[in-house]
C-alpha cells in the first residue's frame, strides 16, 4: 500500500477550506507554494511539488500555475536568466 507524502496529501474538509480562504483573500497572484525542501524530504523535490499539486488540484491549471511558480518569478525578476537573441 503506498503512503501519502507528507501532510497535505489527504487534507480534511476544514484544511480545504482554509486554503480556499487563505487564496481567496490575496489571490493566486500572491500566494506561494512552499515544499520545504530539503527540510521535508519525503518523496524529494519532485515529490514535494506533486504534492502541492495535488493538493491544490481544485484550481485551475492557470490559478495553479501562479501558486507553484509564477508568483516567485512575479516577484524575482531579477532572478530570471537574461534574453537571448
Amino acid at each position: 500500500m503506498r503512503r501519502p507524502i507528507g501532510p497535505y496529501a489527504d487534507l480534511t474538509a476544514p484544511e480545504k477550506e482554509l486554503f480556499r480562504r487563505v487564496i481567496e483573500a490575496f489571490t493566486p497572484q500572491g500566494v506561494l507554494w512552499g515544499p520545504d525542501f530539503p527540510s521535508s524530504r519525503e518523496g524529494g523535490y519532485i515529490g514535494q511539488v506533486q504534492l502541492g499539486l495535488t493538493a491544490l488540484s481544485w484550481l485551475s491549471d492557470d490559478e495553479r500555475g501562479w501558486i507553484m511558480g509564477g508568483t516567485a518569478h512575479k516577484l524575482w525578476a531579477m532572478l530570471q536568466a537574461p534574453a537571448t537573441g
